[in-house]
């Protein structure tokens, strides 16, 4: 599975959670400053992220494992923006990583027709479970970036008609 079929997979299933979703992919119209937390660089695009009753959805998928690392890091990145953030492997590549529950990241296995919850975040819309934060979410970040969503979002439906 390619990263453009994995983005649109994961697109469909947070719709399928109430989220109104857009995939970012590297495209520069969706860029969230983050030099301020990790001076090595200034800014990343998210692969998949989405909106619903003022929270963010975020998810980082990679399609190789040996990004394994890299792709944390950006994860951890996220939760200091987003309230629900995710891991999407295609399914068969990545196991249960608890180092991911330990810092309430989830992880999803994502087949073309199938995303499967290894470590689930949402319960009735809330986190599912508690985790001592590295760095506690910025409610205000996360409404910078709900905001951000929001403009890509008017933008692209302006862009159809």
């Amino acid at each position: 599975m390619n990263q453009e079929t994995l983005n649109r997979v994961i697109k469909r299933w947070l719709e399928s959670k109430g989220f109104i979703a857009l995939v970012t992919g590297n495209k520069r119209e969706f860029v969230v400053q983050i030099k301020d937390l990790f001076p090595i660089k200034s800014y990343h695009i998210p692969d998949v992220v989405g909106i619903k009753n003022s929270c963010v959805a975020i998810v980082e998928t990679e399609t190789k494992l040996d990004e394994i690392y890299e792709a944390i890091v950006k994860c951890l990145i996220w939760k200091v923006m987003a309230t629900f953030v995710y891991l999407a492997y295609p399914k068969g590549i990545c196991q249960n990583f608890e180092v991911l529950r330990k810092y309430g990241i989830g992880l999803l296995n994502v087949s073309e027709d199938e995303v499967k919850e290894v470590i689930e975040l949402m319960e009735n819309d809330k986190p599912r479970f508690n985790v001592t934060e590295l760095h506690p979410l910025d409610y205000a970040r996360e409404q910078e970036v709900f905001r951000q969503i929001e403009r890509v979002l008017k933008l692209r439906n302006r862009a159809r008609y």
